[in-house]
């Protein structure tokens, strides 16, 4: 009997240390992810009236220019951590379909 109920806590016990672990991952994803939607919206608060309507203009404005260029390397970034596995499957499809791309 004892040795059933050793037994039994032991396995409670690895069951609640994978949750634990699995949990601590998903946090990690959710902290990584809600930095680049920060991100994203300090690049889009950064553009021009007329960059944000997408009027056709002849040159960008320098400013305009540098949060393009921003948000490519966001995407870099981006890509990378997905390949890394630090986005989850669910928000990249989201991210994918936002982009225009799947």
């Amino acid at each position: 009997m004892i040795q059933f109920v050793t037994s039994t806590v032991m396995i409670a016990s690895l069951i609640v240390a994978a949750l634990s672990v699995r949990a601590a991952k998903r946090q990690r994803l959710r902290q990584f992810e809600t930095v680049y939607v920060q991100r994203y919206w300090a690049l889009m608060d950064r553009l021009s009236l007329d960059a944000l309507r997408g009027e056709p203009v002849g040159d960008l404005v320098d400013d305009d220019q540098r949060a393009v260029r921003a948000y490519l390397r966001l995407c870099e970034d981006q890509l990378d951590l997905r390949r890394r596995g630090w986005l989850s499957a669910s928000t990249w499809l989201i991210w994918a379909e936002g982009s225009g791309s799947s």
